[in-house]
C-alpha cells in the first residue's frame, strides 16, 4: 500500500496475513480508516495497516467536524472514537 505524505510517497507495511478489499475509507485523527467489504475496520498509520477491534461489522465511517472518527456498526449503532492512542 502506498502512502502519499509530504514530498514523496512511501510504502506502508500491511500486517502479515491481512488482506482486504476496501469498501470505504476516511482520514481522521491523523490516520486513515478503512471499512473493508467484509465489514472489518482497519487503521492505516505511519507504522502500517492493522485490523482494529470494533463492536460489530463496519457499515459506514466519516470524519466529524473536529477531525475525529465516527463509524456505524451493523446492529450496534454509531460510535465516535474517543482516542486514537
Amino acid at each position: 500500500m502506498m502512502l502519499v505524505n509530504g514530498s514523496s510517497p512511501h510504502e506502508l507495511s500491511v500486517k502479515d496475513g491481512v488482506s482486504f478489499l476496501s469498501g470505504m475509507w476516511t482520514v481522521a485523527n491523523s490516520s486513515g480508516y478503512i471499512c473493508d467489504k467484509g465489514g472489518r475496520m482497519l487503521v492505516a498509520s505511519s507504522t502500517g495497516v492493522t485490523p482494529m477491534p470494533t463492536p460489530g461489522a463496519c457499515e459506514a465511517l466519516a470524519a466529524d467536524g473536529l477531525g475525529g472518527l465516527v463509524a456505524s456498526f451493523r446492529g450496534r449503532g454509531i460510535f465516535r472514537l474517543a482516542s486514537s492512542e
